[in-house]
């Protein structure tokens, strides 16, 4: 969260509204992890393990594609390497967890419907992410292009940022049984102390 955080920094000082959204997008998905881990450490456990259905996922898709691209994968993806990962994948229980159920394990579900959705057309290039940089003629055609950095979301999204680092900042001092109230209450005073743009 910290290296999206920065990352996240760097990049509305460059002005690059859209790739802000896309990156706090990723926090947010970051922040429903750790709120979960929070909750109950041994979410870790089960978080990781989601890595079988994802590796599964990819041996599938390999094995249906005939591009030299995939022939590494099929290598390795024998029918006992399969097997074997199904093996692992009932033995663990591992579940295939999506981030929607993540968030809402942890009363997130409205922000993921409010914030992450928003945030999903940014990361998935839908025609919404264009908005800050064409002009639209009265028939729907581009009359025009704007080059160069789109403020957007920006200074709502550093908002967002350090309220969200705030709320983990506290989470964390449980988890680690330690308390941070202190380095809490200044960030807080801090973060008021600033204007939000609507």
């Amino acid at each position: 969260m910290l290296e999206a955080s920065e990352a996240l920094v760097f990049l509305a000082k460059g002005g690059f509204g859209q790739e802000v959204n896309t990156l706090f997008r990723t926090f947010l998905e970051t922040f429903f992890i750790f709120g979960n881990v929070a909750k109950d450490p041994a979410f870790i456990r089960k978080y990781l393990a989601t890595d079988k259905h994802i590796r599964l996922k990819l041996m599938n898709i390999a094995e249906k594609r005939r591009e030299d691209l995939f022939d590494l994968m099929k290598s390795y993806a024998s029918p006992e390497v399969k097997a074997a990962l199904k093996q692992e994948i009932a033995d663990s229980e591992a579940e295939d967890l999506k981030t929607y159920d993540i968030a809402a394990n942890i009363g997130c579900d409205a922000l993921y419907d409010s914030m992450y959705r928003i945030c999903s057309a940014a990361a998935h290039s839908a025609p919404r992410s264009l908005i800050p940089y064409i002009v639209e003629g009265p028939g729907g055609e581009v009359i025009e292009i704007r080059l160069g950095p789109s403020l957007g979301d920006i200074p709502n999204r550093l908002y967002d940022i350090g309220w969200f680092l705030l709320q983990v900042l506290s989470s964390y001092g449980d988890v680690l049984q330690t308390d941070l109230s202190g380095d809490n209450e200044t960030f807080s005073e801090r973060l008021s102390a600033l204007v939000k743009i609507e």
